[in-house]
C-alpha cells in the first residue's frame, strides 16, 4: 500500500508539521518545568509559545497545505472533520486517492481531478 501522501510528495509536510509539534510540547514541558521551580515569566511565555507552535505547526500549516494536486481537497482537514478523533490520521496516511476527485498520483494522472 502506498498512500497518496507519499505519490504525491507530500508526506514531508505531515513530518516536518509532527516534529515541530512535538518540539513544542517539548517548549511547554520545560516551561511548566522552569515555572514550577522558579516562578518566572519567561518560564510562562516559553509555554505559551510552545501552545502556539503546537496548534500551528501541528493543525493549522498541514490543514493548509496538504491537498490534492488536482481539485484542491484538503485532505488534512477533511479527514480532521469527517473522522472519529482516534481514526483521522490514520485516513490521512492511508488514503490511496483523493476522496473528491479520485486522483491518485499515478503517472498517467495529469494532476487535473475528474
Amino acid at each position: 500500500m502506498d498512500s497518496i501522501l507519499r505519490k504525491s510528495g507530500q508526506l514531508w509536510k505531515l513530518t516536518a508539521s509532527l516534529v515541530l509539534s512535538v518540539m513544542g510540547f517539548v517548549m511547554m514541558v520545560i516551561g511548566i518545568r522552569v515555572g514550577i521551580e522558579s516562578r518566572s515569566k519567561s518560564a510562562f511565555v516559553l509555554v505559551l509559545v510552545g501552545i502556539g507552535i503546537s496548534l500551528i505547526f501541528g493543525i493549522v500549516v498541514p490543514g493548509l497545505t496538504i491537498r490534492c494536486p488536482g481539485c484542491k481537497c484538503r485532505w488534512y482537514w477533511r479527514a480532521m472533520k469527517s473522522q472519529e478523533a482516534g481514526a483521522w490520521l490514520l485516513a490521512v496516511l492511508s488514503a490511496e486517492h483523493c476522496p473528491s476527485c479520485d486522483y491518485t498520483g499515478r503517472a498517467e494522472d495529469d494532476g487535473k481531478g475528474p
